[in-house]
């Protein structure tokens, strides 16, 4: 959980199946969740959190609760499959479905249950979210292969594609109209050397930050200090932790 104090784990359990448990490091309670659920999201300040549930008649349910299950509250029914649940804003939710060709869509709910789609069959979809959920960052594919990455402004229902061919799970956000991305290979106009770049996702604006090398040409996770001074990143094989100093 956000808090670190709390976490919900998922478990493997007989028959392909699986289940999710509650632990609480500080009072040491646990407690298994109920039945059915398949995905599972904390809320922000990890007070609540969100899970989706099958449910019977091919109906699945996004309920909110306690941490540990208690106090759970339905806010809506569906017939959206293989989902994950997302809480990427403190009065938002968001449901990712995959089918089996790998083509996903991406859902927000609000806490009144509405639901509307935010992108619709999308090869490959990846997203990354603004600490405060107002504005996503999103990567898929385009019908000829092409890797395209733009941002949405959640409020403003406006979408501005990119000049950077860049997966949004390689990319964070290092202020509120910035982000840092690895490009391993860019095919847009102009087409850029592989490395760590600078993207201003208001103006569109392109700065190089870091050429591709042996550290740098596959990265797991990436983010930003809080000063904007660093980049963090992992690598994918033994998750060693990097440090680039900004210039």
């Amino acid at each position: 959980s956000p808090n670190k104090k709390e976490v919900v784990s998922e478990f493997a359990a007989p028959g392909n199946s699986k289940y999710f448990s509650y632990y609480n490091y500080t009072t040491k309670k646990s407690s298994r969740l109920t039945s059915g659920i398949k995905s599972v999201a904390f809320s922000l300040s990890g007070d609540r959190i969100a899970y989706y549930k099958e449910e019977v008649d091919g109906l699945y349910g996004i309920f909110i609760s306690a941490p540990d299950g208690s106090a759970p509250q339905k806010i809506l029914a569906t017939r959206i499959t293989n989902a994950k649940m997302l809480w990427p804003a403190r009065e938002t939710l968001a449901l990712m479905s995959t089918d089996d060709s790998q083509i996903s869509s991406l859902f927000l709910i609000s806490m009144d249950g509405k639901i509307s789609k935010l992108i619709s069959d999308k090869a490959r979809l990846l997203v990354a979210w603004q600490t405060d959920g107002t504005r996503a960052l999103v990567s898929y594919l385009d019908s000829g292969g092409k890797t395209i990455l733009s941002v949405i402004d959640i409020k403003r229902d406006e979408q501005k594609i990119l000049p950077v061919g860049a997966n949004a799970n390689e990319c964070a956000w290092s202020s509120s109209e910035s982000v840092v991305c690895r490009v391993a290979e860019d095919n847009n106009e102009p087409p850029r050397a592989g490395g760590l770049y600078d993207i201003n996702t208001k103006s569109g604006s392109v700065d190089y930050v870091q050429e591709s090398d042996s550290v740098t040409n596959s990265i797991g996770e990436i983010l930003v200090d809080p000063t904007n001074s660093y980049i963090l990143f992992t690598s994918p094989v033994g998750g060693k932790l990097f440090s680039l100093k900004r210039r």
